[in-house]
């Protein structure tokens, strides 16, 4: 794998390792405002013959089983920035409050090979609403590098 770099950060990873870079970003409460909420963005290896539906499956099977109280909602046909998208939508309930997630793939083509940009949305059922406007401003506002001019991500 070529040299790493991020933010003028770098460094060479070894060969055969390959990237799965995450971005985590969250509101923090605070008085009188709804429950944190966060909005994660990953990059994750799919195999050699794995579809993107494929690895969304794999990932709802995952969940399923490791969720306390999961309850499945739903998978629909998407679109992000431009490109077809997988859109994953389920519940689960913790010691405080039930959670509502959003998984959004996206099949890529990066340095490290093929990858699936997962997106993934959280927030409480009782604050959600508040949360979405957000939520659905930063998904709208993805945008990938031209495959035309072959640039990668």
């Amino acid at each position: 794998m070529a040299a790493f770099e991020r933010d003028g950060i770098s460094f060479d990873p070894p060969d055969g390792w390959r990237e799965m870079s995450i971005t985590s970003l969250t509101k923090a409460p605070s008085p009188g405002t709804p429950e944190a909420c966060t909005f994660i963005v990953s990059n994750e290896p799919l195999g050699p013959n794995e579809s993107l539906r494929a690895h969304v499956q794999k990932k709802l099977l995952t969940v399923s089983k490791a969720l306390p109280k999961f309850e499945y909602g739903d998978t629909l046909d998407g679109e992000l920035g431009g490109r077809p998208s997988i859109v994953m939508r389920y519940a689960w309930e913790n010691e405080a409050t039930r959670v509502l997630q959003t998984l959004i793939a996206v099949e890529l083509v990066t340095r490290s090979g093929r990858a699936a940009l997962v997106i993934s949305t959280t927030s409480s059922e009782a604050d959600d609403v508040a949360h979405r406007q957000a939520f659905d401003e930063m998904i709208a506002s993805f945008r990938f590098p031209s495959e035309a001019d072959g640039s990668r991500p």
